[in-house]
């Protein structure tokens, strides 16, 4: 038995000793073959999309390497001395890579035309970039997938920027902002201000005291004679100011009485409310006695006024009482103007239609025997 049991224990060490040295070069051999395979990619989808002038294209590179290790030989020379190699070196063994197929897939987007003049270009590029050959059974795949829509569909779309993440970073934003606002008008607005009033006053020229003090005395001796002090005009009063039914005056008062008869006593109040106190008082008292109630109610309440409609109401009085015609005080202006025997017979044609107000023209009168009697009195 013991014979036996030694060359099964040796077969057993060199079955492991195998196995370790596979397992040791094993990552070697699929990490040569990724970066082949990758470097291959990379090359054929950089030719394609100058090619097609796209970048919707995909490239997919399959190669099966056949990687083999040989020991290094080496050759002594007599009479040449051996490089030092430090303890426990060893030489590295030769590797030989064989490609034993090659398979190539193009995945291109729909937006690029499906011609067979596409088609041709693509099989003829992979062909001649990578070297495809046809005896050794490598293959060539050119599929169509749309490519653009699942890149679209990978943007963030306005949920995203509505999460919390955007919006807290747009509020930071706009703190930021606003705060540098805050320092810029409460500090460095007044300081710039200052700095650029001090620049300005430096780059005038300052006159010497000198100069100074002749031009006061030239400006002495050609000063005239000062003038006597005038009293300034007096400052606008109030009731300067422009206000709606500013142009109405004493000589109005005859015509606006009549006007104001006939007028709602809404209308009236607003005329008599910007009216002097004088003309709105003589105004007021010549009217019925139902209307400067309803006046003195109306105004007795505060109500805001319409601008458009005091303006309307103030055009419409400015026109009718400058085509007013007639009243006792214009009669009586014109007879103050008339000969005496004018004056008996206008008075007369007065009497016939109205005695009152004959009677109340004849007191305005003044005749000479009035005179003869104020002088005898």
């Amino acid at each position: 038995m013991l014979p036996l049991k030694r060359p099964l224990l040796g077969a057993v060490a060199a079955l492991f000793c195998a196995g370790a040295s596979w397992a040791v070069q094993l990552p070697q051999e699929v990490e040569s073959e990724v970066k082949l395979e990758s470097a291959q990619e990379a090359r054929l989808q950089a030719v394609l999309r100058r090619v097609l002038s796209s970048e919707d294209v995909l490239v997919i590179v399959d190669m099966d390497v056949d990687v083999q290790q040989k020991p290094r030989m080496t050759e002594l020379l007599p009479g040449v001395p051996i490089k030092d190699t430090p303890a426990g070196a060893e030489l590295s063994p030769l590797t030989s890579a064989a490609i034993k197929s090659v398979s190539a897939t193009v995945i291109l987007d729909d937006s690029i035309p499906d011609t067979p003049e596409i088609k041709s270009l693509v099989d003829k590029t992979v062909r001649q970039v990578i070297g495809i050959d046809d005896s050794r059974g490598d293959t060539v795949a050119v599929n169509r997938m749309r490519l653009r829509t699942q890149i679209a569909n990978v943007r963030p779309s306005l949920k995203d920027w509505l999460g919390p993440g955007p919006v807290v970073s747009l509020l930071w934003l706009a703190a930021f902002f606003i705060a540098l606002l805050l320092v810029y008008g409460r500090f460095l607005g007044p300081l710039l201000r200052v700095i650029r009033e001090v620049s300005v006053a430096r780059s005038q020229p300052a006159p010497s005291v000198l100069e100074g003090t002749r031009a006061q005395a030239a400006a002495a001796e050609a000063a005239p004679a000062p003038a006597p002090v005038q009293a300034l005009p007096p400052p606008p009063s109030p009731s300067d100011e422009e206000l709606p039914f500013s142009f109405l005056r004493e000589r109005h008062v005859p015509m606006l009485k009549y006007l104001l008869r006939k007028a709602p006593a809404k209308t009236a109040a607003v005329i008599v409310h910007y009216l002097p106190p004088k003309l709105a008082v003589e105004v007021l008292g010549d009217l019925p006695p139902d209307t400067r109630r309803d006046v003195a109610k109306a105004m007795s309440r505060v109500v805001q006024l319409e601008e458009d409609n005091v303006a309307q109401i103030e055009d419409s009085l400015r026109s009718r009482i400058d085509y007013l015609m007639g009243g006792e005080d214009k009669l009586a202006e014109i007879l103050d103007e008339s000969p005496p025997r004018l004056q008996e017979e206008m008075l007369a044609a007065v009497r016939g239609e109205e005695p009152e107000a004959a009677e109340r023209l004849g007191r305005r009168i003044v005749r000479l025997e009035d005179l003869a009697y104020l002088d005898s009195d």
